[in-house]
């Protein structure tokens, strides 16, 4: 729960830095320039701490993907469409529709979940 929780947070926050950003910006920078620049900030810490540090050695000997399977490469590419979804709708919208793209990225990746992997859905997961 304290993951999801901080997930939650993280995300809540970083959408309305972004947005921050680019309504506040004084020149015009492309959205997909100025989604680059925020993500460098996070990229590098996640590279050289969590990859570095942790897997260095593991990865050194069997290689970067070592261990992904069909349900990893799926996840990935189920949050990489949810973000394109969430950039799209900001970029031509305020913010109830980019609200309403989290929530179609929320929902569809609780679907896909369902569908894919054998995701029992209860009441304890919706509220």
């Amino acid at each position: 729960m304290l993951a999801i929780t901080g997930t939650a947070l993280a995300s809540g926050l970083g959408g309305v830095y972004f947005e921050k950003v680019l309504r506040d910006s004084s020149q015009r920078t492309s959205m997909w320039v100025r989604n680059v620049q925020l993500a460098i900030y996070s990229v590098f810490p996640a590279l050289f701490i969590g990859v570095g540090f942790q897997d260095g050695e593991k990865i050194s000997n069997d290689g970067f993907f070592q261990g992904y399977n069909w349900a990893v490469w799926a996840t990935i590419v189920l949050q990489a469409l949810g973000g394109i979804l969430t950039t799209f709708t900001i970029r031509h919208s305020q913010s109830d529709p980019s609200s309403f793209a989290t929530t179609a990225s929320i929902i569809l990746s609780i679907l896909s979940s369902v569908w894919l992997f054998d995701f029992q859905l209860t009441t304890s997961v919706c509220f």
